[in-house]
């Protein structure tokens, strides 16, 4: 007889089972029985299952690995981030139970109940591992084991870390903003001077896998490494690049360092500054009879004017950021700031200087200096104060002026007796008095527009001596570097005597008498240029303007420094 997977031989002596399973296992009894009685005979039968583990399937994960403890079953493949737990479960099935052993990816092994420093073996088989690092990826394996046999099965962890940039200080600003390129780091704001170039370092100390990079320039646009855009390009290694720094570059730089494991920005603060610079302006244009008007002039202009009149010199600076400070030396060393008074002397709070009822001790010069963190510049104006009267006194006639007398500045003429009734005819307006001079007045020399002398080439022979020299406005002069350079403005003719201003060869410094700027410095009557020490920045052309009432000219020399 059969039933199912379970039959009898035909002699009725053996039961035959087939395709054993768990469910048979028990106890089977077999019956004999005949005319004589009967007999039972008993068999316990354990059925066993060798192990195995729960079937899986493929863990899937998403792009960017969340920051959290996760856990997973043994066969599948796992990413989790540095620091979090992970449970690893090991569902061991067969009959006996089995029990399961751990192979960690250290070699090490633990069995159910066992720990080890940051793993643990719960008593369900499953693996605990805390604080996951780095160092704890790779392969995890469990072995399930009972009477039937063993099952082994593996598990692939990767571990990975969000990236992080290097701690940093706040980059130090000093006062005055130093004229040269910068370093600094990703979250170190900064202060540069326009035209320098400026590196921003993007270091990340932490991130597995490596994380890329990208900027974020201050007008939104972005870039790679390897890539550049005009004026900016970063590095391979994620360093930022800005060269020529202009004003319009200010804002902020943000760098962000991405993998699977997170993000992490860095921000830069980048303010870009520009020294004052004075407007510049053409000189003064003057007629030779000081008209009776008060003057508006421009700092670098200088200026003749009335006895009694107003002067307002404008301090306009043209480029400056941030905006500068302004302050005046007046020509006896007193110095004001906008909104200070002092006597007829007062500064308007736009820097504008004014001086009321002007006489001839407030002749000289007048300096502006305009000052802010990236730097400061000077502008000067010298203010010659003249009274025009014309005198008749008894006597016989000094003193007129010129070939025809039509350039007077100042005439005295002395009359005999019979004009002794007419005192002083007031001369401000250029009036002509009332009886002219006797035509046997003596003549004195005209007022005319001041020349400087037209020297010779200067020879020099190769090679350069290695000395000082000594040359003419006018002429060219090449200088062994560290020797000292004096030129001289010899003024062949002006009257009345002109005023000398230099340019210096950076094309933007000028000096007036007894002034100095670095190691440069002009003479007390302004004939002279003197520069210890050459060095190669001060090659160029060196510029003297020479300015009276009656006109201005320029002299040039050209200098080539050598080593």
């Amino acid at each position: 007889e059969s039933s199912g997977r379970f039959r009898v031989t035909a002699n009725g002596r053996r039961l035959v089972v087939d395709d054993v399973e768990s469910g048979d296992k028990g106890e089977y009894v077999a019956t004999a029985t005949n005319i004589a009685g009967s007999a039972t005979g008993r068999s316990q039968v354990d059925v066993l299952q060798p192990p195995s583990f729960k079937p899986v399937q493929p863990l899937v994960q998403p792009s960017m690995i969340p920051d959290e403890d996760l856990s997973m079953e043994i066969g599948q493949n796992i990413t989790i981030v540095r620091g979090n737990q992970l449970t690893i479960n090991a569902d061991a099935f067969g009959s006996p139970n089995p029990s399961v052993q751990w192979r960690l990816s250290n070699g090490a092994t633990l069995g159910a109940g066992q720990s080890s420093g940051r793993f643990s073996v719960l008593s369900n088989g499953s693996l605990v591992v805390q604080n996951i690092q780095l160092g704890d990826e790779g392969s995890f394996s469990a072995t399930a084991t009972n009477a039937a046999g063993n099952v082994t099965v593996r598990s692939r962890v990767k571990v990975i870390e969000p990236p992080s940039f290097k701690p940093v200080d706040p980059y130090p600003l000093p006062t005055d903003i130093p004229d040269g390129d910068l370093t600094i780091q990703a979250n170190q704001n900064v202060m540069i001077l326009e035209g320098n170039r400026l590196l921003i370092d993007a270091i990340v100390v932490s991130g597995t896998p490596d994380p890329t990079i990208s900027w974020t320039l201050a007008d939104g646009s972005m870039l790679s490494p390897d890539e550049r855009s005009g004026r900016f390009r970063v590095f391979p290694n994620g360093t930022l690049e800005i060269r020529d720094a202009l004003p319009g570059d200010d804002g902020s730089y943000v760098v962000t360092a991405s993998n699977a494991a997170g993000t992490a920005t860095g921000q830069s603060q980048v303010t870009v500054l520009q020294p004052p610079v004075f407007k510049k302006v053409d000189p003064l244009d003057q007629p030779p009879i000081i008209p009776d008007q008060d003057y508006v002039v421009d700092a670098t202009q200088n200026v003749t004017i009335l006895d009694g009149k107003r002067l307002l010199i404008n301090a306009d600076v043209v480029t400056t950021k941030p905006d500068a400070m302004i302050s005046w030396e007046l020509p006896d060393g007193s110095t004001l700031s906008p909104g200070q008074t002092l006597d007829r002397f007062s500064v308007y709070p736009n820097g504008t200087l004014q001086v009321t009822d002007i006489d001839s001790a407030d002749e000289g010069t007048y300096t502006a200096t305009a000052t802010n963190r990236a730097g400061s510049a000077t502008a000067t104006t010298k203010v010659d104060v003249v009274k025009y009267s014309w005198q008749i006194i008894v006597g016989s006639c000094t003193h007129t002026c010129g070939d025809e007398g039509t350039k007077p500045t100042l005439i005295i003429c002395r009359n005999d007796e019979t004009f002794q009734s007419v005192a002083e005819v007031n001369c401000g307006h250029i009036v002509k008095p009332t009886q002219p001079p006797p035509e046997e007045c003596n003549r004195v020399p005209c007022p005319a527009p001041p020349q400087f002398s037209k020297p010779p080439p200067l020879n020099q022979s190769t090679p350069i001596n290695d000395d000082n020299w000594a040359v003419t406005l006018n002429q060219n002069v090449t200088i062994v570097r560290g020797n000292e350079l004096v030129i001289t403005a010899d003024v062949v003719a002006g009257l009345p005597d002109p005023t000398i201003i230099w340019m210096l060869a950076d094309g933007t410094t000028t000096l007036s008498a007894g002034q100095s700027s670095g190691s440069a410095s002009v003479s007390a009557d302004g004939t002279q240029l003197t520069i210890p020490n050459m060095q190669f920045g001060d090659e160029g052309s060196y510029v003297a303007t020479a300015t009276n009432s009656e006109g201005s000219t320029t002299g040039t020399t050209t200098v080539t420094v050598v080593e």
